[in-house]
Parts: C-alpha cells; sequence; structure tokens
C-alpha cells in the first residue's frame, strides 16, 4: 500500500459517480487532495455528490 497519494478532479469526480469513491482508501493510507482541487470541485455547489462526498470522508486530506 502506497503511504500517500494526491489526486486531482478527475478522478474523485469519476469515482464518485460510479460509487467507487472508497477505492482510493484501498490504494493508499493517505489521500491529499490540493487546496486547488477541492476549490474547483466546490465551484459545482454544495449539492453537488463529489462535493458531499469528499466533506464525508474522514481519510481525504486537504492541503
Amino acid at each position: 500500500m502506497v503511504e500517500r497519494i494526491a489526486v486531482n478532479s478527475s478522478p474523485l469526480i469519476l469515482l464518485t459517480e460510479v460509487g467507487f469513491l472508497n477505492f482510493l482508501q484501498l490504494v493508499s493510507e493517505e489521500v491529499v487532495v490540493p487546496t486547488a482541487v477541492v476549490t474547483e470541485i466546490q465551484q459545482y455547489g454544495e449539492m453537488d455528490v463529489t462535493v458531499r462526498a469528499i466533506a464525508q470522508t474522514d481519510w481525504a486530506c486537504c492541503y
């Protein structure tokens, strides 16, 4: 298992849409979501499924 990975918006959106966002947790102990990525995704609004899914995780770290 990889100690830490960083992801951009594309895999977050795709994995959320197909219901496999937690797959990232299987790949790495820590998933880093850069602040710029969080900002980009938040532009879709509070009701966006990816925005809500990331907010509900306890394993994604935003920097």
